[in-house]
């Protein structure tokens, strides 16, 4: 088992705060300590640190109580991950606990049923303590939204810990939960996970249970997941995800994470068109090129594989979801939802799509066209290795979403170009934490593979995470 120390310094005593998810069931499974204690455990962390880390918005302590003991009186062999306590994200419905939705536009929301996936999420046997800070719908990747408190991360409490998973992240980096939900429509696993030092996959769109608003969309972005502090946590839910709802066209995930077996292509792409990478993050993905390499896998250099309109023509098609909102949160909702009180980066995102309108159909053709164009680029190689973001994680207030909306758009391509395209093609894609900043901040690494291959991704992960991600790097 890989070393993750040292670890945030506010990382509590509590020795459970240290068990993975993996480990956390099976100490259950075999009657060494009780699944109630484990839950109390998790709620006494979620206490002691929260009002550092701002990261559980809604707790539901007492919900969870009831939920453990409703699964704990069920008859038959019980689930795999039975007792490990979670988070659920706040984008996403539990039947009778708030949901904001990251927005003061929601009021105070109580929904009556759970969203599909968390359903599936639950079904797994984890127990949620609440719902997790998200920034205002997803639209922005750092927990920073008028009106709650900021998301901290826990390695540097000054810094963001990304988004839109900002408080699943900040949560499973603190040790309150080992394991925490996370969705993603343009890196939202992915960036929080990397700026916090954990594992976050996005798996390939279909996987899992569809999210409900993706449904009628020409562009699918949004797929469910979790973040996890080692790739086997995130390898066992999602196997046992996928045992309560198998895949439909695609290999099921071994739950067991082991190597390759073989040598693999791998393709190095470090270069963005929206601006240059920080010299700590591309030392840290040399490095990694060089570790694939003495694992025995072949790896070259790419120079492009997406479009350069691709970030655009997403930009575009992020406005269009930011545009359609206030529909969509009255009918879910209510007449309570008050789409005036959305924040100044939502309100922007829909002028800008007003002002471009005319522009989305070619946008969404381009889109469509990536996927092929990816799916050619795969044929070459069986992974391609790229930085998570192109930073380590912002100083809080770096990409407050009041800034001048040219302004926060420019911060935000600058800090993650390299995770939407992805999303756009509905292939897995994962990172791993690879090295600290100088500043002790970490830095992740991403690995992306075609339709389906999940399982491979995890398994090169595997092999990443067994070297640590301790090693500082420089320029």
């Amino acid at each position: 088992m890989p070393t993750h120390t040292p670890r945030p310094d506010i990382w509590s005593t509590d020795e459970r705060a240290g068990w993975t998810a993996v480990d956390t069931a099976r100490r259950i499974a075999a009657g060494e300590v009780k699944a109630e204690e484990v839950l109390q455990g998790a709620i006494d962390r979620a206490e002691a640190v929260d009002g550092m880390i701002g990261a559980l918005v809604t707790p539901a302590f007492e919900q969870a109580a009831a939920a453990l003991s409703r699964r704990a009186a069920r008859q038959g062999p019980r689930p795999a991950l039975f007792g490990v306590p979670t988070a659920v994200k706040d984008l996403d419905d539990l039947a009778g606990v708030r949901s904001t939705y990251g927005t003061l536009a929601s009021g105070h929301h109580v929904p009556r049923r759970t969203s599909p996936i968390v359903r599936q999420l639950l079904a797994t046997g984890l127990i949620a303590i609440g719902k997790s800070a998200a920034p205002e719908h997803g639209m922005t990747p750092t927990g920073e939204t008028p009106g709650f408190s900021p998301t901290r991360n826990p390695w540097h409490l000054d810094h963001t810990c990304g988004g839109s998973s900002s408080g699943a992240a900040a949560l499973v980096a603190a040790g309150v939960v080992p394991i925490a939900h996370a969705a993603d429509g343009g890196g939202s696993i992915r960036i929080p996970a990397a700026c916090c030092g954990l594992v976050g996959l996005k798996p390939t769109y279909g996987r899992l249970v569809e999210d409900e608003a993706m449904r009628a969309l020409p562009i699918k972005l949004v797929a469910h997941g979790v973040v996890t502090r080692t790739v086997a946590d995130t390898a066992a839910w999602l196997a046992a995800a996928e045992a309560v709802r198998p895949p439909v066209g695609m290999p099921n995930v071994d739950p067991q994470v082991r190597p390759p077996g073989r040598t693999l292509r791998v393709g190095l792409l470090g270069r963005t068109p929206t601006g240059p990478v920080d010299p700590q993050v591309r030392a840290a993905l040399a490095r990694t090129a060089g570790d694939l390499a003495g694992l025995g896998h072949h790896v070259e250099e790419v120079t492009a594989a997406f479009d350069p309109s691709l970030g655009e023509d997403f930009l575009l098609y992020w406005a269009a979801l930011a545009q359609a909102l206030p529909l969509a949160g009255l009918q879910h909702v209510g007449p309570r939802y008050r789409p005036s009180r959305h924040d100044p980066w939502t309100k922007g995102l829909a002028a800008h799509f007003r002002r471009y309108a005319l522009q989305l159909p070619g946008a969404l053709r381009r889109l469509s066209a990536a996927r092929e164009r990816f799916d050619r680029l795969m044929t070459r190689f069986h992974v391609l290795l790229t930085p998570t973001t192109a930073t380590p994680a912002p100083p809080l207030g770096w990409l407050d979403v009041t800034l001048p909306f040219a302004e926060h758009r420019r911060r935000l391509e600058a800090f993650v170009p390299f995770t939407p395209p992805f999303n756009v093609t509905g292939t897995p894609a994962v990172t791993v934490p690879v090295a600290r900043s100088t500043a002790g901040l970490p830095i992740g690494i991403q690995l992306a593979a075609a339709h389906g291959a999940d399982g491979l991704l995890l398994q090169v992960a595997g092999q990443l995470e067994q070297l640590g991600f301790n090693r500082t790097v420089s320029a």
